[in-house]
């Protein structure tokens, strides 16, 4: 586990936008990736030979490995960056 520092919103201006953006950014990807699984459903469906019932595992088994590795890569940024200063 890193440290947990808080630094002052003011010493860091163009931190604000860069976190400001990847804020809009990650809103924007998750139902970007949501609807791309699902565009594919009909071919993986086909292609594994899968029913209907089983489907919607597979954009909710997407949803929940790409939801926990945002999380892993943000600690790991925030440890980085602590450590680099």
């Amino acid at each position: 586990m890193c440290p947990d520092r808080k630094a002052p919103a003011k010493a860091f201006p163009e931190l604000r936008r860069v976190v400001l953006f990847i804020a809009i950014i990650s809103s924007f990807i998750t139902p970007f990736d949501g609807s791309a699984v699902n565009i594919a459903l009909p071919a993986i469906g086909e292609e594994f030979s899968l029913d209907a019932i089983t489907l919607p595992w597979i954009t909710t088994s997407y949803l929940l490995t790409i939801s926990k590795w945002w999380g892993r890569c943000g600690c790991s940024g925030r440890c980085f960056r602590w450590a680099s200063q």
